[in-house]
């Protein structure tokens, strides 16, 4: 029962935090602005780059090995 009310509790509480977080910009500024790129986006594209170089390394390493 609590991990019941527990798991409902974090997945409900996840669309009030989007809520929150979700604010109007400020009006005005110049149109053709794009959107800054944070550092999130940042972290999560290093981190994929890192991801694809590990799983290539890992499967030609695989793949090397000479059987006779």
């Amino acid at each position: 029962m609590k991990k019941t009310i527990l798991s409902f509790f974090i997945v409900t509480s996840s669309f009030f935090i989007s809520e929150v977080l979700a604010q109007t910009p400020v009006p005005g500024g110049d149109p053709n602005e794009g959107a800054p790129i944070d550092g999130f986006s940042s972290i999560l594209l290093a981190a994929g780059i890192g991801y694809g170089i590990y799983s290539v390394r890992k499967t030609t390493s695989n793949n090397t090995h000479i059987e006779k």
